[in-house]
Order: C-alpha cells, then sequence, then structure tokens
C-alpha cells in the first residue's frame, strides 16, 4: 500500500553528466589508440607502440569501468515514502 502513495526520487542528472562524460572519455582514448597519435608525457614523446596502447587502453578502461558505475545510479527507481 505504501507503494501505492510513495512519490518517486528525482533522478540525478549529475550523475547522468558524468557518465556520458567518462563514455566519451573512453571512446576518445580507444580512437586515439586506433588512431595511433604519438602521446606526450612531460614533452617527451612515449617510446614504444606498446606503452602507448597500453596507456590509452587502461585509460579508456577505467573511463568505462567509472561511466558504468555511475549511470545506474544516475537512474535509480528508489521511491520515498511521504510519510516517515
Amino acid at each position: 500500500m505504501d507503494d501505492l502513495f510513495a512519490k518517486k526520487k528525482r533522478r540525478k542528472p549529475f550523475l547522468a553528466f558524468g557518465a556520458g562524460l567518462f563514455g566519451v572519455l573512453a571512446a576518445a582514448s580507444i580512437f586515439d589508440a586506433v588512431r595511433d597519435e604519438p602521446l606526450i608525457f612531460a614533452g617527451e614523446p612515449v617510446g614504444s607502440l606498446v606503452e602507448r596502447l597500453g596507456y590509452r587502453i587502461g585509460a579508456a578502461l577505467v573511463c568505462i569501468l567509472l561511466a558504468a558505475f555511475l549511470f545506474p545510479r544516475s537512474r535509480s527507481e528508489e521511491r520515498e515514502p511521504l510519510l516517515k
């Protein structure tokens, strides 16, 4: 009965924006890894191809994990009881 009269909690647009941003960053990292753009740290290019790909794929995986962590929390359908 409480479910009928409970009001829905607002969705969290900040978390949805963060999930989308991390998704875009992951796509950019993968795109740069495929294009094999030079990766520059401290003004010097990183030497080997394996190291460049490792950094970019690692960054993409971290961004994907963060996006996957934030997105479900932004769409939670929890209900808040009207009377406590």
